[in-house]
């Protein structure tokens, strides 16, 4: 899809807008993306394939072709993380179209609502394939994560070698200089969970550069290997250099190598030790100091508790258990003795139904004597005066809530039943003046 022949118009356009991308004054990290997104857009735009005239970018109506664009991709073996990311792209590349269209674009703007409705419909239809990958990712997290110990270790470790790594340096070795940028970014990973970036990125901006506090011993360090790195002829100002000019690139290799070298379990990359200073420290301290820590680490608590795995040691995951436990357990449920029983005169409608009282009092003596008597002799149990009244009160709070519905029918024919009962407003006024016209004759008369 990428090496596609398209017009010298559409090149320069695709040249502007990997230009756009980069910005004023861009990095080495920047103008990679650009290129990169580039590419992506490349992609999109095998919907030309077949076509002429591609000048007018007519070609990019074809909305059975951009439905097929993200199938095409997964096809590929492109995850669906990939492809989400595709797809953003070209919204991104179509807004900017939309924005500043080239002289000889026919499209119109109904048109481009379409096209633009369509990838974005691709979009929504991997929403859930792409909640299902991601938490896959945060099992595989759970699976890779770095425990305590061993972070404790590597830093234990790690105090002892560097001096050492040193001390060889500073006699002539020049062979070790890789094991001690492994071991230095062991040892701040551990701690901080720092990892290598850019200096350009929204951490940066959010947050600032990423700071880091030594003791005495650990800043001792840093000052022996800037003086033999003034003896190996650095090329640039930084401060972990290569033969080349450029910065190091492999600190993940160097990581892996002296985590291997320390005897600890798995292969972490500094994601992996990230995420495991993250969780440990959601497990430890309370929420004000995990949000201090989380500053500190360049990122907010709610990234934290989005993308990075809540990790439970065997006493934490028996008190959530216990905690669980709880809501079902039988000493939180009321007792069966506090519930109503079938067999309660109260509950029984069919036997003993509550009826309305009568407002004067019974005129039969005997009907009445021989009911007191037949409540006497049943087996069933008393029921106190207070348990009725409670009775009574809950039936009358349930009967105050019932709701009476009334069809549109209904209630259009009580509208013209109410609206039939008002007098006019002029008979009204017709009767009150007539009133008060024969008030007057009565006064008059008396007078």
């Amino acid at each position: 899809m990428r090496h596609l022949i398209l017009p010298p118009s559409i090149e320069a356009f695709l040249d502007s807008y990997k230009d756009f991308i980069q910005g004023s004054k861009p990095k080495v990290k920047q103008m990679e993306n650009a290129i990169s997104k580039a590419s992506r857009v490349r992609s999109f735009l095998y919907l030309s394939v077949g076509k002429s005239g591609l000048a007018d970018w007519l070609f990019l109506y074809n909305l059975a072709g951009i439905k097929a664009y993200s199938e095409q991709l997964q096809k590929e073996g492109k995850e669906i993380t990939t492809v989400s990311f595709y797809l953003r792209n070209i919204l991104h590349f179509l807004q900017f179209l939309i924005d500043t269209p080239p002289p000889s674009c026919r499209i119109r703007r109904s048109q481009f609502k379409e096209i633009t409705r369509m990838v974005q419909s691709n979009l929504k239809e991997l929403g859930r394939s792409l909640v299902l990958h991601q938490l896959k990712v945060k099992a595989a997290k759970m699976a890779h994560i770095v425990s305590p110990e061993s972070l404790k270790s590597c830093q234990d470790q790690a105090r002892q070698v560097i001096p050492e790594l040193l001390t060889r340096m500073e006699e002539g070795s020049t062979d070790l200089r890789d094991d001690l940028y492994g071991y230095l970014s062991a040892f701040i990973c551990s701690i901080y969970g720092h990892r290598p970036g850019i200096d350009n990125h929204k951490t940066n901006r959010d947050f600032g550069g990423a700071q880091i506090f030594l003791t005495l011993e650990e800043f001792s360090w840093l000052e022996r290997w800037l003086r033999v790195r003034m003896n190996l002829g650095p090329k640039n100002n930084l401060v972990f250099i290569t033969k080349g000019e450029g910065p190091v690139k492999n600190m993940f290799r160097y990581l892996q190598m002296a985590w291997g070298q320390m005897g600890l379990p798995g292969r972490p990359n500094f994601t992996d030790i990230r995420t495991a200073v993250s969780a440990h420290a959601k497990n430890l301290h309370t929420r004000g100091t995990r949000n201090r820590l989380a500053s500190f680490m360049c990122h907010n608590t709610e990234t934290a508790d989005r993308f990075y795995a809540l990790v439970l040691d065997r006493k934490q995951g028996s008190d959530m258990r216990r905690d669980f436990e709880k809501i079902t357990s039988a000493s939180s449920l009321p007792s069966s003795s506090s519930l109503p029983s079938s067999s309660h005169p109260l509950t029984r409608r069919s036997s003993h139904p509550l009826t309305r009282r009568s407002s004067r009092p019974s005129s039969c003596p005997q009907a009445t004597a021989g009911r007191y008597r037949r409540d006497a002799s049943s087996s069933e149990p008393s029921v106190s005066s207070q348990e009725v009244e409670e009775e009574v009160m809950t039936r009358s709070l349930v009967q105050r809530k019932l709701r009476v519905t009334i069809s549109p029918l209904q209630m259009s024919k009580l509208k013209n039943l109410k609206t039939k009962r008002k007098p006019p407003k002029r008979k009204r006024l017709c009767v009150y003046v007539n009133i008060l016209f024969l008030y007057y004759i009565v006064l008059y008369i008396v007078k």
